[in-house]
C-alpha cells in the first residue's frame, strides 16, 4: 500500500532551515535525480539544500454555483456592494475606483478602506473551495491608485448565475 503526506511550500517555510534541510535529505534519497536538477530559469537555493523551483503561475480560483451560493451567504453590506460591483463587470477584470465610488470611499483611502472587504472575500473563498491558499483575485495596477481586479471566469460566470445577473455585459 502507498501512502503519502502533502507539505505545501508555505508550511514547509515555517520550519526551521535544519528541519528543512532534513527533509531535503530525505526526499533526495527517494525521488529522482532529476527532480533536484535546476532548469533555465529556475530560482537559486536558498543554502538550505531545497532546490527552488519557479512556482507554477498563479490564478484566481475556480467557484462552482453551489460554491458560490455559499460565498454570498451572509456577506455584510459593504462586501456584497463590492461583489456586485466585480461580478457586473465584464469577466476581463473590474475597477476597483468603480468599487470605491459605489461605496463612496475616496480614491487615496482605497488601500485601507477596502482591505477588510478583500480580507473578507479572500477568507470565503478559501472556506468554500476547500483550499486554505485560494485567491479569489488577480491584480494589475495601470497607474498609481488606479487598478483592475479579476477573477476566474469559471467564478464569474457562477456568481453572475446566483446573483441572478444577466448575461449582458455592462462594458
Amino acid at each position: 500500500m502507498n501512502s503519502g503526506l502533502f507539505l505545501s511550500f508555505s508550511d514547509l517555510a515555517t520550519f526551521t532551515t535544519a528541519t528543512q534541510a532534513e527533509i531535503a535529505a530525505y526526499l533526495k534519497g527517494r525521488l529522482p535525480e532529476a527532480a533536484f536538477e535546476r532548469g533555465e530559469g529556475d530560482n537559486e537555493s536558498d543554502g538550505d539544500g531545497i532546490p527552488a523551483r519557479k512556482r507554477p503561475e498563479w490564478k484566481p480560483t475556480d467557484l462552482s454555483i453551489n460554491e458560490a451560493r455559499q460565498f454570498i451567504n451572509r456577506l455584510d453590506e459593504k462586501v456584497r456592494i463590492a461583489l456586485n460591483v466585480m461580478v457586473e463587470a465584464s469577466p476581463d477584470g473590474f475597477l476597483v475606483n468603480d468599487v470605491c465610488a459605489k461605496l463612496g470611499i475616496a480614491i487615496e483611502d482605497q488601500h485601507a478602506a477596502l482591505k477588510s472587504v478583500w480580507g473578507a472575500m479572500t477568507r470565503r473563498a478559501r472556506k468554500v473551495s476547500g483550499d486554505r491558499e485560494a485567491y479569489l483575485f488577480e491584480w494589475t495596477e495601470r497607474k498609481e491608485n488606479d487598478w483592475i481586479g479579476k477573477i476566474s471566469p469559471t467564478t464569474h460566470g457562477s456568481l453572475r448565475t446566483v446573483l441572478g445577473i444577466a448575461a449582458q455585459l455592462n462594458r
